[in-house]
Formats: C-alpha cells, structure tokens, sequence
C-alpha cells in the first residue's frame, strides 16, 4: 500500500472530490493501514471509525467486565448482608433503618424494597452496557462486511 496515494485519496476525501468507489477503496486502505499516521487517523475519524489494536480491543472489554462483576459482587454481599442483620436481630437492641431523600425510613418492608429497586438498577446498567457493546460491535462488523 502506498502511503503517497493513501494521502492523495485523504485529500481527494477532504475536498469532496471521490467517488463512492474511491470512499470505500479509501476506507478499505485506512482500516488496512498499519502506520500511526495522524492523517490515516484524522481521515478515519470523520469517516466515523477508530483504529484500535486488537489486543486493546480485548483489553478494553477486560477492563469493563473487570469492574463490572466485582461491582456486582459487592452490592450483592451489602445487600444480602443486609438482610441478613435485618432478618435476624428483630426484637434485639439493634434497628435496621435506611434513608431516603433524607427521610428515615424505618419499615423493614419499605427498606428491603429500596435494596431490590437499587440491586435491578444495578443489572439494568449492567445488561445496557453489554448490549451497548454488542451493538458497537455489531455495527462494525457491518460496516467491514459493507466494504
């Protein structure tokens, strides 16, 4: 590939001067393109992609998924812990309050409802950031299958 025509076709891109064959020849060299060249990088920019490696794309999910589970994990042990304390020190010189919008709440009932509405908002930013990267994904696998 040679780098003086992949600069002519990124000035040719810029000046609105190509043809939908040449975009997608252009796009085709970018992705393709192995140099860490600003221009190949701005051009693919406004084309709308980014030029990972792709030992940092797996990082990347590595990374989310390691702060995600852990996450979980420890509002699922505050939680049950909760509970737990809730459940069983009835009667006993403990209280099991939470607050709200700085309101005390001391019905158990009400407390135990507030943990699972904020246990389902946690797996629902979960379950949205999975399908978010599914998407991306997904998105870019028709965008190289279209080339």
């Amino acid at each position: 590939m040679d780098k003086n025509h992949i600069h002519r076709l990124i000035a040719r891109y810029f000046e609105a001067e190509t043809s939908v064959e040449e975009e997608h020849l252009l796009l085709k060299m970018l992705l393709r393109s192995r140099d860490e060249d600003p221009l190949v990088d701005e051009a693919l920019a406004v084309m709308g992609y980014t030029r990972l490696a792709p030992s940092q794309k797996n990082k990347t999910l590595w990374l989310k998924k390691k702060f995600i589970i852990p996450a979980a994990a420890v509002v699922l042990i505050f939680s049950t812990a909760v509970f737990w304390f809730a459940a069983n020190h009835n009667g006993t010189k403990y209280k099991c309050y939470a607050y709200m919008d700085g309101i005390r709440i001391e019905n158990q009932a009400e407390i135990a409802s507030l943990i699972k509405s904020q246990l389902n908002e946690v797996a629902g930013a979960g379950l949205s950031i999975e399908k978010g990267i599914s998407d991306d994904l997904e998105d870019m696998r028709q965008a190289l299958n279209g080339l």
